[in-house]
């Protein structure tokens, strides 16, 4: 395995590209499975459903937080109103905003710490699950990495140049990826901390940065006053949207109350990994043993314990190392976000970018063995974890056949509506539960799963298996008998 990864390991005088080379990895884990749009219960029907009305109508008011995330929903909006809506279409901005945030992330870390570091924290980055498995998806967390990454290529060149245009298109950007995630407001506090680190020469670019934050805040405020009477309909709606009832918190969670530094949202959430320790444990641990992001974090930790005698406190990977723990500390317990692997991918961010940088620093140091193992796992592991996804619009033109067979006599389960929901035929169908004699389910299951409750009423007449190996996906069409 070590020699696995030795062969991609740098030489001290590198003539691969590291974007390139993170860019092809990333197409190479992603390809072989390209799922993309799952929908049913996911946020990316939302999303669609907030793209298709903007499309249709240049804009709509949003009514629910999904739609305020224009960065998101505008660009997709405007992709399905010129080239339709379809699947692959709703990839198109997804692939952007991922690709993006590759060259941004591998550019950063070059300037900074040299093109053997950008190269090996580049595959680490793509080869994180939590990123590739967001390539073709629409989501949101894409977005706003990329927008943070932005916004930080931004903030060094305004350091490194002195140009305050520089320092105001780091706000700016900051400012835009709080608009497609409320999260990204975590990063003022820690950047009021980094200023207290900085040079007094270097804290006149403070003020600069804070404007450009203010300025797409201010005019969706002017926006929204405008159009709604509402300067603050995309801050209420999203602070609201914790009120929505979720399987994922226990029943006897107050939904009304602010999530906000509240015990009962951080220790109530459904532990991704099923660790249970104590409240104030769960999060950080189901997050480092999560496949989707775990290795990563693990394997930056892991160098900066072999590197500690070599690192004073005002190293930069000491710095990044506390900033990715004050920002994982803020979304855990000031935020109280569920503590999946897909939210705290700035995180994931921070520890490629120690990956790069200390992994470099171990392997010239001769440890080359167990550096090369880590990269090889990391790889191996992204690749599995990348590969566990289902493409539900495989389903989509064989439902839409059977559908056609049954024309005027069949209707369709609700989640398996917004499963295939780029499906023409399907949109149309009526909902069940109706008078339909047939009804069309796609399940992540068995297809007598689908009617558990009520089996006798139900023969199942016909079934297309899509799943692999464990994983079983089944289109099921049922007859009624009664």
């Amino acid at each position: 395995m070590a020699s696995i990864a030795a062969s991609v390991m740098p030489s001290r005088r590198l003539s691969l590209s590291p974007t390139l080379v993170a860019i092809l990895l990333l197409f190479v884990l992603v390809l072989p499975n390209p799922a993309g749009y799952v929908g049913a219960a996911g946020d990316d029907f939302y999303y669609v459903q907030a793209a298709r009305c903007a499309a249709a109508n240049g804009w709509c008011l949003p009514e629910t937080h999904w739609a305020t995330r224009w960065p998101l929903v505008a660009p997709m909006g405007l992709v399905f109103a010129v080239l339709g809506d379809g699947w692959w279409q709703s990839t198109l901005v997804p692939l952007f905003y991922s690709v993006l945030a590759v060259v941004l992330f591998v550019q950063l870390v070059e300037r900074c710490w040299g093109p053997r570091a950008a190269l090996v924290g580049g595959i680490a980055f793509v080869a994180t699950a939590a990123f590739a498995k967001g390539l073709l998806q629409p989501n949101v967390e894409t977005v706003e990495l990329a927008l943070v990454l932005a916004a930080a290529t931004a903030g060094e060149r305004a350091l490194r140049k002195g140009k305050l245009t520089s320092a105001v298109a780091a706000g700016l950007m900051l400012g835009v990826a709080a608009q497609a995630r409320m999260t990204s407001l975590v990063w003022l506090p820690i950047g009021v901390l980094a200023l207290i680190l900085l040079a007094r020469d270097r804290r006149r670019f403070a003020l600069s940065a804070l404007g450009g934050f203010a300025l797409p805040l201010a005019f969706e405020a002017l926006v929204y006053g405008l159009w709604a009477g509402h300067p603050l309909l995309s801050q209420q709606l999203s602070a609201a949207h914790t009120r929505i009832a979720s399987s994922e918190l226990p029943v006897g969670v107050d939904l009304t109350r602010s999530p906000l530094f509240n015990p009962q949202f951080i220790g109530g959430w459904q532990p991704v990994m099923d660790i249970h320790v104590h409240w104030t444990l769960d999060g950080v641990l189901n997050l480092l043993a999560n496949p989707q992001i775990g290795p990563v974090l693990a394997v930056a930790l892991i160098l900066l314990w072999l590197r500690r005698s070599a690192l004073s406190w005002r190293d930069p990977a000491v710095v990044v190392a506390a900033v990715a723990a004050l920002y994982t500390g803020a979304l855990i317990y000031g935020l109280a976000i569920d503590p999946k692997a897909r939210m705290f991918l700035p995180v994931m961010a921070l520890a490629a970018a120690l990956v790069g940088r200390l992994g470099v620093a171990s392997w010239d140091a001769g440890e080359r063995t167990i550096v090369g193992a880590m990269m090889a796992l990391l790889v191996m592991i992204g690749a599995i974890e990348t590969d566990k996804r289902f493409d539900m619009g495989v389903a989509g033109p064989l439902a839409g056949a059977w559908a056609r067979e049954r024309a005027g006599d069949i209707a369709v389960e609700d989640a398996t509506r917004r499963f295939l929901t780029f499906d023409a035929t399907l949109r149309t169908l009526p909902v069940a539960p109706n008078d339909a004699r047939y009804l069309l389910v796609l399940i992540t299951g068995q297809c007598r799963e689908a009617v558990a409750a009520d089996p006798r009423r139900w023969q199942l007449t016909r079934s297309a298996y899509f799943g692999r190996l464990n994983d079983p996906l089944n289109l099921c069409e049922f007859r009624r008998t009664r």
